[in-house]
């Protein structure tokens, strides 16, 4: 079981709602997912390489309004507590990147600092994927607790990380320079392997 702050409780089964077939590192055999009348199917989780870089950055680029640049993004593939995770799907008959993760983990702590999808594919389930197989992962790593930033405008991204049990733990002034953060946290109190 996966538990948040103030006894907000998030069994396995809803951790793993949306993974199938997980097997190693790399996570395939989701069911297809439509979003915005485009079907995603033969969906992979692996972790970045610089050959996902271009369709990593193409999001990125049109996701936040300060995006991280390229050259950061490609020192994640070094740092040795990053663990940087591409979802590629087949959209329209071609294999793509949909959505990318980068997650930290440091002494039993994780913090997600980069999370995004594909414009066109959003609304259909995706994210919710990625962060299902970040928590996974987390956990098989020994992690007790996971934090992140929000933009407070960001009212999807928020209602998708109370529905995994994140709750609001204070608000960090200016953080994007003309926007607050909202930080946001998880305590992973259970190892996923016992699902109930």
């Amino acid at each position: 079981m996966i538990s948040g702050n103030l006894s907000t409780e998030l069994t396995l089964s809803k951790a793993l709602a949306f993974c199938y077939g997980v097997s190693g590192p790399t996570y395939k055999g989701f069911l297809p997912l439509h979003a915005n009348n485009k079907k995603v199917t033969d969906i992979i989780i692996e972790p970045m390489s610089e050959d996902d870089l271009d369709g990593v950055m193409e999001i990125e680029e049109v996701s936040f309004p300060k995006c991280w640049p390229r050259d950061l993004m490609a020192r994640e593939l070094m740092n040795p507590v990053s663990y940087p995770f591409v979802m590629h799907g087949t959209v329209d008959d071609k294999k793509q990147v949909v959505g990318y993760i980068v997650i930290w983990i440091v002494h039993g702590d994780a913090h997600i600092l980069d999370l995004a999808v594909a414009p066109a594919l959003r609304g259909g389930g995706l994210a919710k994927r990625l962060i299902s197989f970040a928590l996974r992962f987390m956990v098989e790593r020994g992690t007790v607790v996971v934090s992140l930033e929000v933009r407070r405008s960001n009212e999807a991204a928020i209602k998708i990380y109370r529905s995994f049990g994140f709750n609001q733990v204070y608000v960090r002034d200016k953080y994007y320079g003309d926007e607050d953060a909202i930080v946001m946290s998880l305590a992973l109190t259970e190892g996923l392997n016992e699902e109930k």
